[in-house]
């Protein structure tokens, strides 16, 4: 008897949630964060999200699903830490009695980030664009006060994050302060999350698990999605079944290949924004922190199928199959890479990763 293999991409998500629709104008509630009126993402009109409910100086927008519980936090850096009362010039301050901060506000991330193919009629179609909601400040551990002086004399207080900026292998808690977002499913499975990051060659992304504070490795979870600027022949976004994830949890490929004036280009994909879902399993009731230690998390999306692992999973390319079609062949000279992110020579055996393509190299 024939046995046939769904894979995860073929199934309904158990929970999913989408943070803004690509699709139609809208004047809807993320959590308790009150969006603003969306258009046609040209800038014609601006999307703004306003936090609405602030606990202890920080915006923190709870979304319940079916099965996942998802926390999203954002605040600016405190204005004076001698705003309350009691508070003297030696004070440190954790995470129980905070002093007044900064209005926070979500911003829209990659505003007129468009996803798009030429149809057999050498027509553009936008296929959707590609929205991600994003705090303020990068997250941080804690914080200490730090005496500010004026012509020699004690002025204020403010905030100094040194040391407490997350290290995966020096810190010993989870952030709790800046803008992080925390998820937690009720059963055991897989999560899709996506995520927009902006341009810069250190952009590292986080998964964090609470209970031990342990950052996943590289090996755990996956990466599919745009590099911005990484073109196949036509011109069209260049979707990659699997962007490499780097050892220090960079995202991008150093060598990576666009097709530009008619050949194709080493580009480094590090310094580029980024845009697409990270894929990893997920224990039940555990909390998993998502952040950028050196910048702010875009969040677009996450969806959530129990009892599933990476290990079935097949990319999703939104955008259908004809961009990944166009360069299966194009580029024998791109460099190759193992399900590791390591390069490899050309006469390596076995799965392998070039162009953005996973096959077997016989």
């Amino acid at each position: 008897m024939a046995f046939v293999a769904m894979s995860v991409n073929a199934q309904t998500p158990d929970d999913e949630y989408l943070a803004i629709d690509d699709e139609k104008n809208f004047n809807t509630e993320f959590g308790n964060a009150i969006v603003g009126e969306y258009t046609d993402g040209e800038g014609n009109k601006k999307v703004d999200y306003t936090a609405k409910n602030i606990v202890n100086g920080q915006s923190v927008v709870t979304y319940q699903g079916s099965h996942v519980t998802m926390t999203a936090v954002s605040n600016g850096t405190p204005e004076d830490l001698l705003a309350e009362e009691g508070y003297t010039q030696e004070q440190s301050f954790d995470n129980t009695n905070w002093p007044k901060w900064g209005d926070p506000q979500w911003k829209v991330f990659n505003k007129s980030k468009k996803i798009w193919h030429y149809n057999d009629a050498n027509e553009q179609v936008v296929d959707f664009m590609f929205y991600a909601i994003q705090g303020t400040a990068n997250p941080v551990t804690g914080f200490k006060s730090k005496v500010v002086t004026t012509d020699e004399v004690f002025s204020k207080l403010t905030a100094d994050y040194d040391g407490y900026y997350f290290n995966p292998s020096t810190s010993t808690s989870v952030p709790i302060s800046g803008e992080y977002f925390t998820f937690k499913a009720d059963a055991d499975g897989m999560f899709r999350i996506g995520f927009a990051v902006a341009s810069g060659a250190n952009r590292y992304m986080y998964i964090v698990e609470q209970s031990t504070v342990r950052t996943l490795e590289t090996s755990e979870y996956k990466v599919e999605g745009y590099v911005n600027g990484i073109d196949n022949e036509k011109g069209e976004p260049m979707w990659q079944a699997s962007i490499m994830v780097n050892a220090d949890r960079s995202i991008g490929n150093a060598e990576g290949t666009t097709y530009k004036d008619g050949e194709w280009q080493t580009r480094n994909e590090l310094t580029c924004d980024k845009c697409g879902w990270f894929v990893f399993n997920a224990k039940a009731n555990e909390t998993y922190y998502i952040f950028t230690p050196n910048t702010q998390f875009g969040f677009r999306n996450y969806e959530f199928y129990i009892n599933k692992s990476i290990d079935d999973y097949t990319p999703q390319n939104p955008a259908g199959i004809e961009s990944v079609k166009t360069v299966a062949n194009n580029n024998a000279n791109a460099p190759m890479y193992n399900l590791a992110g390591q390069k490899v020579a050309k006469d390596f055996k076995g799965m392998v990763i070039q162009n953005g393509r996973k096959f077997v190299n016989k």
